[in-house]
């Protein structure tokens, strides 16, 4: 399994553990939830049975659903079952059963938020059958699934009914970074693909892994993603309102936050701004935002210097913002008279443009390998946006990454993606210098500064490559 290494530990402690366990694990649609669970439970010492949520079924239907699973894998015969208590009866006579043959029993409920809907009765069940036999068994393991996370939070993890204080465990899982990608990539027989290509696929596909489990290595990069995004019936080209709908249903607020997000030139959105884009007001508005901050769409930015005012938003999904850009609004026609669509675009300037803007973003979710090669891992940070709005006597300026450290330095990244090294020009290094020296004087910590260059191959030698303190190439993304 690649990666996964923090998960894996944390199941492994539960199975080891001398008290009954009930995990929490949610992340987003096919990030590799399922296919951590059965592959790291699949042991011949362990019997496991799972239920399986169905999207936009009614009650009757996931009823239906889990007697015949029952039935077809495990032999319980429970076709007269009318409620989720007579459904988690008959799986309690099945482990007393079998659990003289086994030394665990799991129970995976697989896409807990489509199961368990108002009136279904689900958690009210599961809690009685938790509190009333499981919990007593200290090698049962209850693991309940989600690809909502703020659900799975509110409803499960910081629920008030039965399932109160009741799980042992949580488990986020996020899409795979940069590193995890690359070790997927080569276990898949991508073995010829540099550094560059990888951060290509990432800031299109992200590290989801059934996304990146699509391409075919038999085919170049360009080749993969015409197929997946810009052919008719390409595995990719209805992902998108397919994942807000199996996430957040079909009311579509979500859906049109982040469409705004990706359709504007800004990067970062402030609250109010969004507010009155969409008239929602102020509570509601927050609920949504963190919804989709839980599922990974956006993250919160902080100013520098204004720890509780000035919070900007971005939006932070890879696939979201290329879906939106690239994807949204190609016509079916243009599709049939373009059989290599994307190999037309990815050439272009702007192509280039669009990613040098998305390669901040991919530098932004990989803040941890940045630190490990600034040699910095052991000190606190906290990591800003900031930005000056200038006058009659002076430009504004902004800087998208500024990393405070505990030890009174601020470290000002700027962030460039090239196809070559990156050469300082006068008319740059005038700009830098000025952006310092603004910085400098609203500062009111007094920091030391310096000078960050993470760009794709580094900075070229010249006589203004000097002004950098540390220089950065792509490789350090993948520490």
């Amino acid at each position: 399994m690649i990666g996964r290494k923090k998960e894996l530990a944390l199941l492994d402690e539960a199975l080891h553990s001398n008290r009954a366990e009930m995990i929490a694990l949610y992340g987003r649609r096919r990030v590799g939830k399922t296919y951590l669970i059965e592959q790291f439970y699949n042991k011949p010492n362990i019997c496991m049975v799972s239920l399986i949520g169905q999207s936009q079924a009614n009650m009757s239907t996931q009823l239906t659903n889990a007697k015949n699973r029952l039935f077809d894998k495990y032999a319980i015969e429970l076709y007269g079952a009318k409620n989720w208590s007579e459904i988690f009866e008959g799986i309690k006579n099945y482990h007393q059963t079998i659990q003289e043959r086994y030394e665990h029993f799991v129970l995976f409920i697989d896409e807990l938020p489509w199961i368990a809907t108002a009136k279904s009765g689900f958690i009210g069940a599961l809690s009685y059958i938790w509190n009333s036999y499981f919990e007593k068994y200290s090698n049962v393991t209850v693991v309940l699934c989600g690809s909502s996370a703020s659900w799975m939070v509110k409803k499960v993890i910081e629920e008030k009914g039965g399932l109160h204080q009741r799980i042992t465990r949580q488990i986020p899982l996020f899409p795979f970074n940069l590193q995890e990608s690359e070790s997927y990539l080569k276990e898949r027989g991508f073995n010829y693909l540099s550094r560059k290509e990888i951060v290509d696929i990432y800031m299109i596909l992200g590290g989801v892994a059934q996304y990146l489990s699509f391409l075919n290595p038999q085919k170049s990069v360009a080749q993969n993603i015409n197929e997946l995004c810009f052919t008719m019936g390409g595995q990719l080209q209805r992902e998108f309102s397919t994942l807000f709908i199996a996430l957040f249903g079909k009311k579509g607020i979500h859906q049109q936050v982040v469409s705004y997000m990706g359709r504007s030139k800004s990067r970062l959105f402030s609250a109010d701004e969004i507010s009155k884009k969409f008239n929602i007001k102020s509570d509601p508005l927050y609920r949504i935002l963190e919804e989709l901050e839980m599922a990974g769409f956006i993250s919160k930015h902080n100013r520098y210097g204004r720890k509780k005012r000035d919070t900007r938003y971005a939006l932070s999904d890879s696939f979201s913002a290329f879906y939106l850009k690239w994807m949204a609004n190609v016509t079916t026609q243009e599709l049939l008279e373009n059989s290599n669509y994307w190999q037309f675009i990815s050439s272009s300037q702007s192509w280039i443009s669009w990613s040098g803007n998305r390669f901040e973003a991919v530098c932004h979710k990989h803040i941890l390998q940045i630190k490990k090669a600034l040699g910095i891992s052991g000190i606190y940070t906290q990591t800003h946006y900031w930005q000056s709005r200038g006058d009659g006597s002076k430009k504004g300026t902004q800087i998208d990454m500024l990393i405070e450290r505990a030890d009174k330095t601020v470290m000002i990244v700027e962030i460039k993606y090239y196809n070559k090294e990156f050469a300082i020009s006068k008319s740059y290094a005038d700009n830098l210098r000025a952006k310092i020296e603004t910085f400098r004087e609203e500062d009111k910590a007094h920091n030391s500064i310096m000078l960050v260059m993470l760009s794709t191959y580094g900075v070229k030698q010249n006589s203004y490559s000097s002004m950098v303190n540390c220089d950065l190439e792509i490789d350090v993304l993948f520490g």
